[in-house]
């Protein structure tokens, strides 16, 4: 038997376990930031480093806002899965992309990214993961 699923705010004190589910090929250096701003805006991030060290700081800066910037799922202490989820409006990315054009002036929120680790697919992680977003 599995054990029970934990869901928590993404907050500043979690981002080296973001970077653990996002990992692989693309996920460290993503952190999560490309739905959230326009190319722009992702060349304008300060600081020094490379691209993916301003992403982590970027993300690390919405982890400490009130209203985080997703969620993530663990089992047995261990993270096995992350969703975004925010407002369009705050999805640079998102809000003008001519593939999803808005369709009215409604105040939507998007679930740009969900991420479930290879080992943990299959378990209703994603699910969950979206339940607790909705809630």
């Amino acid at each position: 038997m599995k054990a029970k699923l934990m869901i928590h705010r993404l907050t500043s004190s979690r981002m080296d376990d973001l970077g653990r589910v996002l990992g692989g090929t693309w996920g460290s250096g993503c952190w999560c930031i490309y739905p959230r701003m326009t190319p722009t805006q992702e060349r304008a991030l300060p600081g020094p480093g490379g691209a993916a060290e301003r992403r982590r700081r970027a993300m690390t800066c919405l982890s400490r806002r009130r209203r985080p910037p997703g969620l993530l799922a663990y089992r047995d202490g261990e993270p096995v899965g992350w969703v975004a989820i925010a407002p369009r409006r705050e999805l640079g990315r998102v809000d003008a992309s001519k593939a999803t054009p808005r369709v009215d002036d409604a105040e939507v929120w998007v679930i740009p990214c969900i991420t479930v680790k290879r080992k943990a697919r299959g378990e209703g992680v994603a699910v969950a993961l979206i339940r607790s977003a909705v809630d």
